[in-house]
């Protein structure tokens, strides 16, 4: 899942938040999250947990359906 071209940083996301999301996107769990980008699961939860901040949303599904409808991802799954 690629990012959106035009993501700036109006969203205030971390590098590492980018990363993420689109996993987020792919329907990841916080567990393959972590394995994927080497880092623990705890660190994932906290990335997740920053970006639906930062994206004013309540849930992962909320956080995806934003990232795409808002063209922060491209939609199409690159596995």
């Amino acid at each position: 899942m690629a990012l959106g071209s035009t993501r700036g940083t109006r969203y205030g996301l971390t590098k590492r938040e980018w990363e993420v999301l689109p996993l987020v996107v792919d329907g990841l769990s916080d567990g393959e999250i972590a394995q994927r980008l080497g880092i623990s699961t705890n660190t994932a939860s906290k990335h997740v947990r920053a970006i639906r901040e930062k994206l004013a949303v309540g849930t992962r599904t909320e956080a995806t359906s934003r990232a795409l409808r808002e063209g922060l991802v491209d939609g199409s799954s690159d596995d």
